[in-house]
């Protein structure tokens, strides 16, 4: 699956709050099931990390969001989402 980076226009560099990865719906409704509520996130050379999917994920919003705090994508091309 690829993923695109996500910001809310108003991201906190210091924090990561307002940055998340973007899901096509396309890929948000082969891979992903509407019972989870969360969803673990693993890139190489890092820690996992638990993401909540909010009621918005399902509504129209594929992101990923605010977990960035505990990763760091700045400067980093993320291409793959296992």
């Amino acid at each position: 699956m690829i993923v695109v980076g996500w910001d809310n226009g108003l991201p906190n560099n210091r924090t990561g709050a307002g940055y998340g990865i973007r899901i096509a719906r396309e890929d948000r409704d082969t891979h992903f099931q509407r019972g989870w509520s969360s969803v673990v996130i693993k890139l190489e050379g890092e820690n996992e990390v638990e993401v909540s999917l909010s009621d918005s994920f399902w509504r129209g919003c594929t992101e990923l969001r605010s977990f960035l705090g505990n990763i760091s994508l700045l400067g980093r091309e993320v291409t793959r989402l296992a």
